[in-house]
């Protein structure tokens, strides 16, 4: 058997040393790299959420625009807020539009509307239904984490019926 000179054992040591030290910084730049595609999935998945929320709502308005079609229930769907869009002029089929435990829901129906029956469109932090002052426009704000820091995304939607453009 040939023994090792102690300058050998040394050096094969501090190269297992290295060679642990840059797996270890491997390791490192791999999870962090996982971690930071994450949050820019993440982040991405709300910009479209808020986008498609928002979009939806105001595509919903514009083509329903009829005289007093559109209005903002305080109770509109089992104690919901709800955003109530009517589809003709008796009102007999309508859209409501409502938020319930961090999704956006759509209930498209002639009869009263339930939450069990209701679609789920996205998911959001949270959103809010308001009239402008003259009630000609109708506010929907989104609440959105820009980030880190939560923010109000307000889009207005003009009527252009009676109450609004074409008086």
């Amino acid at each position: 058997m040939s023994k090792q000179k102690p300058r050998q054992t040394i050096e094969t040591f501090l190269t297992l040393i290295l060679l642990v030290i840059f797996s270890y910084f491997i390791v490192i730049m791999v999870i962090e790299s996982k971690n930071s595609f994450d949050r820019v999935s993440d982040s991405k998945r709300q910009d479209e959420d808020v986008r498609i929320a928002l979009s939806y709502i105001q595509k919903l308005i514009i083509k329903n625009d009829i005289e007093g079609g559109i209005e903002i229930l305080e109770k509109g769907v089992e104690n919901l807020k709800a955003l109530k869009v009517a589809h003709d002029e008796d009102g007999k089929w309508s859209t409501y539009v409502f938020f319930h435990d961090g999704i956006l829901y759509e209930n498209y129906t002639d009869q009263e509307p339930v939450l069990s029956l209701s679609t789920p469109l996205v998911s959001l932090e949270d959103i809010r239904f308001s009239w402008s002052d003259n009630k000609k426009q109708i506010i929907v704000g989104v609440l959105y984490n820009y980030q880190g820091e939560d923010i109000w995304v307000n889009q207005k939607t003009t009527l252009m019926t009676k109450d609004g453009l074409y008086e």
